[in-house]
């Protein structure tokens, strides 16, 4: 399997047109050009608000088999969605999963590469169009799971008899923190099971470069940060890893100059 390198900063891959797709759990969709059956498994996807809409980014899978991300959109949180992109607006020929929008100087798209793929599962920046109904310009190489000391292959007997150690990245999640520090949450397999860390921007940027805490900040799941009204912040994820067992969990996080940890830790 391909790695993507570190030095790739820039990967000049054509976008693709329309992708058929079917609506993620949550979604209710009209059928359109860019929405139709697929039967595989689907992913969570986010909603967030922008410009006064509410847009879903959520993974499809084409008829082909490649995954993707897809942008829907209503006027209320709950929906309905219809599609919004025309078809996913990841590479059209790689496997994607898990877009999540960070707004900066522009609007970018950030999303995983599957480990499916590439051996070592990669986290790329795709920047959008203002109205996030397509990308614009070429992805941009962030890192791969490996980067991470925390992060740890998977122990399974395929991934065992793969060639090279397989790593996952899953569900990347921007956030700026009050000081201006740029964080990023993101998941893979630690020493307890599917855990999330922390990777840092040095630049400020979304494009980087990033850095990775040596220990992982949740050691049994994946999750986001939301800012509560009294402006401290607190940490919500779906736990366990277990379809469809999963529920949602949110716990206390404290904010530091440059990091977040898990307030019960700080105690």
């Amino acid at each position: 399997m391909a790695r993507a390198r570190r030095g790739d900063r820039r990967c000049p891959t054509t976008q693709g047109s329309s992708r058929s797709a079917r609506p993620a759990a949550g979604a209710r969709s009209t059928t359109s050009r860019s929405a139709t059956r697929s039967s595989s498994t689907t992913v969570p996807p986010e909603v967030h608000e922008h410009q006064g809409r509410f847009f879903m980014f959520a993974t499809f899978t084409a008829p082909d088999g490649y995954r993707g991300t897809q942008v829907l959109v209503a006027d209320a949180p709950q929906g309905p969605f219809t599609p919004w992109s025309e078809g996913a607006i990841t590479p059209r020929k790689w496997q994607c999963l898990d877009g999540t929008l960070f707004v900066d100087d522009a609007p970018w798209l950030v999303y995983c590469q599957e480990r499916t793929q590439i051996h070592d599962g990669a986290v790329w920046a795709q920047r959008l169009t203002p109205d996030l109904r397509e990308a614009d310009g070429v992805p941009v190489f962030l890192f791969n799971a490996s980067d991470a000391p925390w992060a740890r292959p998977l122990d399974h007997p395929k991934a065992r008899a793969a060639e090279l150690p397989v790593y996952v990245t899953d569900g990347p999640f921007l956030f700026r923190l009050a000081g201006e520090h740029l964080i990023m949450l993101w998941s893979s397999f630690g020493d307890q099971g599917y855990a999330m860390g922390i990777a840092h921007s040095s630049s400020g940027q979304v494009t980087g470069p990033w850095t990775q805490e040596e220990q992982a900040l949740w050691s049994r799941d994946g999750g986001m940060i939301v800012r509560l009204r009294d402006q401290s912040l607190a940490l919500t994820l779906h736990r366990p890893n277990t379809t469809p067992h999963e529920r949602a969990i949110i716990r206390p996080l404290v904010e530091h100059e440059t990091t977040v940890t898990l307030a019960e830790y700080d105690r």
